[in-house]
C-alpha cells in the first residue's frame, strides 16, 4: 500500500460523516447490547398493549397528544445538557493524556473515538426524537381526518413512545460513560504519580550508594 493510499484510507476512518460515527458505535454490537435499547422496547411493548386493551380508540390521539406536549417539555433540556456536556469532555485533556486515548484498537478505533461515537450517537436520537415529536405537534394543529387515522395514530404513538424513552435511558448511558472517562484520568494520573515517585525513589537509593561508596 503506497503513502497516498494510507493517508486516505485514514481519512476515511476519521471523517465526520454519519456512516463513519455507525461504524465506530456499532462495533462489537453495541447497539444490539444496549440495555437501554433492550428496556426501551420492553417498555414500549408493554404501554402499547396496555393502550389497545385497556383505551377506546377514539382516545388514542389524546394520549398522543399529552405525549408530544411532554416530549417538547423535557427533552430539549436532556438535549441541551447531552450538547453541553460532550462539548466540555471533548476539550478536556492534557496533550500526554490525549496521546494514549487516542491509540487504536485492533479494529482500527480509539478509545477516544469509542467514547464520542456513544455522546454522538446519544445526541442524535433525542434530536431526532425532539424534531419528531415537534412535526407531529404541527401536524395535529390541523385535525386531519384520515381513512385509517386510529391505525396511524396509534402507529405514531408506538414509535415515538419507543424513541422517547430511549432518549431518556440513554442519560444513563451517557451517566456512565462520564464516569468511565473521570475513571480513565484517574488511572491515568495515579499511574503516572506512582511512576514519578518510584523515579524519585530509585534516585535517592541511588544517591545513597554513591555516599556510601564516598
Amino acid at each position: 500500500m503506497t503513502t497516498e493510499q494510507t493517508i486516505e484510507e485514514i481519512k476515511n476512518k476519521h471523517d465526520g460523516s454519519f456512516k463513519t460515527l455507525c461504524s465506530i458505535y456499532f462495533k462489537k454490537e453495541r447497539f444490539l447490547k444496549s440495555k437501554q435499547m433492550r428496556y426501551s422496547l420492553i417498555i414500549t411493548v408493554v404501554l402499547s398493549l396496555g393502550l389497545f386493551f385497556f383505551i377506546e380508540p377514539t382516545n388514542i390521539i389524546k394520549i398522543l397528544d399529552s405525549t408530544i406536549n411532554k416530549i417538547l417539555a423535557i427533552l430539549p433540556n436532556i438535549l441541551g445538557f447531552t450538547l453541553t456536556g460532550y462539548a466540555l469532555l471533548l476539550s478536556f485533556g492534557s496533550s500526554e493524556f490525549m496521546d494514549e486515548i487516542t491509540i487504536q484498537d485492533d479494529e482500527d478505533y480509539s478509545f477516544y473515538q469509542h467514547f464520542s461515537s456513544i455522546f454522538a450517537w446519544s445526541i442524535i436520537i433525542q434530536a431526532t426524537t425532539l424534531f419528531t415529536a415537534f412535526i407531529i405537534s404541527i401536524a395535529s394543529d390541523y385535525n386531519l381526518n384520515w381513512q385509517y387515522g386510529e391505525i396511524l395514530n396509534g402507529s405514531v404513538f408506538i414509535i415515538i413512545l419507543f424513541f422517547s424513552i430511549y432518549s431518556l435511558l440513554l442519560v444513563s448511558r451517557l451517566v456512565l460513560n462520564v464516569f468511565t472517562f473521570g475513571q480513565v484520568i484517574q488511572f491515568h494520573y495515579t499511574v503516572k504519580k506512582i511512576a514519578s515517585d518510584i523515579e524519585e525513589n530509585n534516585k535517592k537509593l541511588d544517591n545513597s550508594s554513591v555516599d556510601k561508596k564516598q
